[in-house]
């Protein structure tokens, strides 16, 4: 019998938002957004979402996203950014 992993959809999936000045360094005067879920990726993306809009990403010159993760969490990240709410500026991948 194959061994099932009932826990992966249980693993944390995790974001950190971090703001950067002009030379990419991070500023330290703003404290970063660390959050996350260990539910299903649709609860994670609202989860990002919603963080998103609040800090309106759509003013900003350019979203770095720096992955680790999973690809079939992030693959879905530039889908994110495309909705009406969220439009952000020059997305690079790292």
């Amino acid at each position: 019998m194959p061994f099932i992993d009932n826990f992966s959809e249980r693993w944390a999936k995790m974001f950190v938002i971090s703001f950067l000045d002009t030379d990419g360094n991070i500023i330290k005067t703003v404290k970063p957004f660390v959050d996350g879920t260990t539910a299903k990726l649709p609860a994670f993306l609202k989860l990002l979402k919603q963080y998103l809009t609040t800090l309106r990403i759509q003013d900003a010159d350019e979203v770095l996203l720096v992955a680790d993760g999973a690809s079939w969490i992030w693959e879905r990240i530039p889908a994110l950014l495309k909705q009406p709410l969220i439009p952000a500026p020059l997305v690079s991948f790292t």
